[in-house]
């Protein structure tokens, strides 16, 4: 199929995703244990974040070509969440590619977890659910693992990189509940950014 017709096919099912899913009970892909929706806060969220895997759909789709993907979490006046993605373009000195929006519960008082983001340019919100996380022992989480209702995008964040090996083992027995595997994941670059 061409590229743009998968696009498009793409952004209709995340628009469908969008209708459907907050009106539905079903919590699909969300993971009713880890982080919980009861358990989930996400001033755990705030702060700097490095993105150190993702599938290939969000790689080829959303980041093809970038290196030192990252995101800046904040807390807004109106209690929503600010969101500042940035990606470099093929190098650690290429130009660089910033978008900004904002993020915030969608059933807030059942599922935490599960945000809709607004980002600049984009005509559409997304669906972002946080379906694991590390325990927030440091008074804040570590790592988290994002995805949406179908579990079709895949976005894995680390404090810090390299993600520190003591980390590896729950990162991996959280992504392998959805079947996902680090070894057929792509790796977001960071050597050399700083």
């Amino acid at each position: 199929l061409d590229m743009k017709v998968l696009t498009l096919v793409a952004c209709l099912s995340f628009a469908l995703m969008a209708c459907v899913a907050p009106s539905t009970d079903a919590a699909f892909c969300l993971d009713p244990v880890t982080p919980g929706p009861g358990e989930f806060n996400a001033k755990f969220m705030l702060g700097a974040w490095h993105q150190v895997w993702t599938n290939r759909l969000t790689y080829d789709w959303v980041e093809r070509n970038t290196v030192c993907d990252s995101a800046q979490y904040g807390l807004n006046p109106n209690g929503t969440i600010s969101v500042n993605n940035t990606a470099r373009n093929g190098s650690p000195n290429g130009s660089v590619n910033t978008i900004l929006g904002w993020a915030a519960a969608s059933r807030p008082d059942k599922y935490p977890a599960e945000l809709t983001v607004s980002l600049q340019g984009v005509f559409l919100p997304a669906p972002l659910w946080w379906l694991f996380t590390s325990d927030n022992s440091t008074g804040r989480y570590e790592w988290a693992i994002g995805s949406d209702p179908i579990c079709a995008t895949l976005f894995v964040v680390s404090r810090t990189w390299p993600v520190p090996s003591a980390y590896l083992p729950a990162i991996d027995k959280a992504l392998a509940r959805h079947d996902w595997h680090r070894s057929s994941l792509m790796e977001i670059k960071w050597q050399g950014c700083g």
